[in-house]
């Protein structure tokens, strides 16, 4: 299995996806990092400490929400054509007739893909924080909590997308994947709007397709997470697309911990069956 990381790993890196990932973030702060710096300007000049308040832990939440939409990419592009690609190109019939089981090719490509993800995310969050923190002088809080649950997100992600490959094209595979990613952020919204307006039926769909794919459930935990500090003593973003009027619990952590292993069960199960 250690081959199978290791060569994952330099795939990933040799992938034009990952130099494009990388330019967008390069990008992406850069804008960010500008935008920050003169909302923060304009805010300086008003005295009232409590508006102030209201307004940089969504700098910080927007910057969250955006970012995850770059890793997210990243995770997804990894996984989509792990193995239907590779039978494709023939490069797995070579690698399946070698004395390697078909359950440590599937959870090395897992492995090594999620660690340039895992890598990946930390260091976008961080940077986030970090000049959201230095520019603001706002103080996040459980960040090392908060970053597990970023991380995570983008993990199931990709684990989706390995079940993915084991049975679809690698096309069919990225548009299931982000059309499942979307589902998931649209549901989120229909779950804020439900808390807003007290209503069960729309609070319902959303934790529904929570359930079916809860990416957008570990944002919205993480986001709980990290606004939970003596800075940010009023809830301003519970009404806002980047915050949560109603945070997953514990629960859903574990169960999307769960959901993780069993999708990673199913991709090594179908693979096992699968003729190539």
């Amino acid at each position: 299995m250690i081959t199978i990381i290791r060569l994952t790993t330099k795939e990933v890196l040799r992938k034009k996806i990952f130099l494009v990932v990388i330019l967008l973030t390069v990008v992406f702060f850069l804008l960010y990092g500008l935008a920050t710096h003169y909302a923060v300007e304009q805010f300086n000049r008003y005295s009232n400490s409590l508006y102030k308040l209201f307004i940089y832990p969504q700098l910080l939440s927007l910057g969250l929400y955006f970012s995850s939409f770059i890793v997210a990419l990243l995770a997804v592009f990894s996984g989509v054509g792990a193995i239907s690609g590779e039978i494709d190109s023939g490069i797995l019939h070579a690698i399946a007739t070698r004395p390697i089981r078909r359950s440590e090719i599937v959870l090395g490509k897992f492995l090594g893909y999620g660690s340039i993800v895992c890598i990946y995310a930390a260091f976008f969050f961080l940077g986030i924080v970090l000049l959201v923190k230095h520019m603001t002088g706002f103080n996040p809080g459980n960040i090392l909590e908060a970053m597990g649950l970023y991380i995570l997100g983008p993990m199931v992600l990709l684990a989706l997308s390995l079940l993915g490959s084991t049975f679809l094209s690698t096309l069919a595979n990225g548009v299931a994947m982000f059309t499942l990613y979307i589902l998931a952020a649209v549901g989120g919204m229909v779950e804020q709007i439900g808390v807003g307006l007290k209503n069960s039926t729309l609070q319902n769909i959303g934790v529904v397709s929570s359930l079916i794919i809860p990416s957008d459930a570990m944002y919205k935990k993480m986001i709980t997470v990290i606004l939970t500090s003596p800075d940010n003593v009023v809830n301003v973003l519970s009404m806002t697309p980047f915050g949560s009027a109603s945070s997953p619990s514990g629960a859903m952590v574990a169960y999307t911990v769960v959901y993780l292993a069993a999708v990673l069960a199913g991709a090594v199960a179908v693979f096992n069956r699968r003729d190539v």
